[in-house]
């Protein structure tokens, strides 16, 4: 079975029932479906064949989502581009990926035609948006016939996302239509997603974690609605007022729910199903906060662009935290089906319950590999595991502790130290708004545990405050030795803090 196979399942059981709608335009199941053929059938008329890559630059909107069913229909390999990139960045994306089309829209189109300029491998530019462009997307393939979907096999490729490329030039990660409806097909299951259900989309599609969300909403019929970008107030408001069922949230979205729209959210709970995290980490008493504010289930998702969702902390886990097994809220949850997870030691050896390693991980929903290149690909998936350079471990219920990542780990005077338990402490702190920590050069501990916080209005945190603060909760070598004060942690448009930015600040 194929991504679109489901599509067309759903457009003939219910085709009036809502596909997508955004601030533009309202799309039933079978005009969805009638679209995707279309568009297939354009790219086929156009001479793409199976393989070619298709590049999408383009914010969240309903025709994103209509793209991404169209390739798969058509078996080209959808690329999906970070808006937010500077034009070089993205010029070695499109460099590397060489892209036969690139799709967009109207804000983009002067960058697009820049970039097709100087990109032999770029043939047409095709604009999202209708009015007042000749080439617009409802044109394509009119008249031309349907590729048979049957064609499309499960080991073909279906989109590359490139990696955020935090630690150096980002990577294009593969995946195929057997590795996207393994993910939906797990996810479908784990977080229990029912026909008719109305998701919020509001975290940007390129990103896996909501591309992922929203392909296993439509697999198992329900309904998006679409922002273009997050507002916390429209989230609020839409909650309440667009009879959502789920969402998807990075934590830094449930940070600015809860500090600019909170009070809408305290007087009426919204009438939502569960809300999904993931993408970074959260800190416990945030989470609490939330689960008490939204008044809902709260699933956890940990996965990367490499291999989709590994493992997944139920309602159900949720639940029995609340009910006396705190300790699972600083869990990521178990492993999704068809997923095995070990925790090795520098030399590939499996650890035991509780110790610290590198999280490895085996399951189909992993990607093929990376774009073009073979041995960064081969030092990532040994022996057909998955190395994640995430530090975790297991505990004896199979629940996985995700300590950090392996280039971020901290080595102070010989120790160990996992910058998210110290920010963990931190972030409890009355006067820290926000706070990441990091390791910086020092003469006598080699690294010295510093502590980068964003504080509360009016309110400034001294060093010996929050070494006092967190010395009853924290080892001594784990206390932060170094304060600095900024305005705003830098992330990337996942949420995820920059640390490398950090770095370079804190140097400066």
């Amino acid at each position: 079975m194929r991504l679109p196979d489901l599509l067309d399942y759903h457009a003939r059981a219910e085709p009036m029932r809502l596909f997508a709608a955004d601030d533009r335009t309202e799309i039933g199941y079978g005009d969805a479906a009638a679209h995707v053929a279309r568009l297939a059938a354009g790219m086929r008329a156009g001479g793409l064949q199976r393989g070619d890559r298709v590049a999408l630059l383009a914010r969240n909107r309903a025709e994103y989502v209509l793209w991404q069913f169209a390739c798969a229909r058509a078996g080209t390999c959808l690329v999906l581009l970070n808006f937010h990139l500077a034009e070089k960045e993205l010029e070695y994306i499109l460099g590397d990926c060489t892209p036969r089309w690139l799709v967009t829209e109207a804000r983009f189109q002067a960058m697009a035609e820049r970039l097709s300029r100087g990109l032999n491998s770029v043939e047409r530019v095709v604009m999202l948006d209708v009015d007042g462009h000749p080439e617009s997307w409802l044109a394509i393939g009119q008249g031309d016939p349907v590729p048979d979907a049957t064609e499309v096999s499960l080991e073909d490729d279906l989109y590359i996302m490139y990696t955020s490329g935090t630690t150096g030039r980002p990577k294009g990660a593969v995946h195929t239509q057997r590795s996207l409806m393994t993910t939906v097909t797990q996810l479908g299951i784990t977080w229990d997603m029912n026909a008719g259900e109305r998701q919020l989309v509001i975290a940007p599609l390129f990103h896996a974690a909501a591309s992922i969300m929203a392909l296993t909403g439509i697999v198992r019929g329900g309904s998006l609605i679409i922002h273009e970008r997050f507002d916390p107030e429209a989230v609020v408001a839409a909650l309440h007022e667009a009879r959502i069922d789920r969402t998807a949230m990075v934590p830094s979205m449930i940070h600015a729910c809860l500090e600019h729209a909170s009070p809408a959210l305290q007087k009426t709970p919204p009438p939502l199903r569960s809300v999904i995290y993931g993408a970074s980490a959260i800190e416990t008493g945030l989470l609490e906060r939330a689960m008490r504010t939204f008044g809902c289930g709260f699933i956890q998702g940990f996965g990367q662009t490499e291999s989709n969702t590994l493992t997944t902390l139920t309602e159900a886990d949720h639940r029995r935290a609340l009910d006396g097994h705190e300790h699972l809220l600083r869990s990521a949850g178990r492993a999704v089906p068809g997923t095995a997870l070990r925790i090795v030691d520098a030399e590939g050896r499996d650890l035991p319950p509780g110790e610290v390693g590198e999280i490895v991980a085996r399951g189909e929903q992993s990607m093929r590999g990376y774009w073009r290149r073979d041995e960064a690909t081969a030092a990532t998936v040994v022996d057909g595991w998955l190395h994640t350079g995430d530090a975790g471990c297991l505990d004896d219920e199979g629940y996985l502790y995700i300590r950090d990542r392996l280039t971020d780990m901290i080595i102070s005077g010989g120790e160990n130290v996992y910058p998210r338990e110290v920010e963990n402490v931190l972030a409890e702190h009355p006067q820290v708004l926000e706070v990441a920590v990091i390791g910086m050069p020092d003469p006598r501990w080699g690294e010295a545990v510093t502590a980068v916080v964003v504080p509360r209005s009016g309110e400034v945190p001294v060093l010996d405050d929050l070494q006092a603060f967190a010395a009853g909760q924290l080892a001594r070598y784990k206390l932060p030795r170094r304060l600095e004060i900024v305005t705003a942690l830098p992330r990337n448009a996942t949420g995820k803090v920059l640390k490398r930015e950090l770095r370079i600040t804190c140097a400066n």
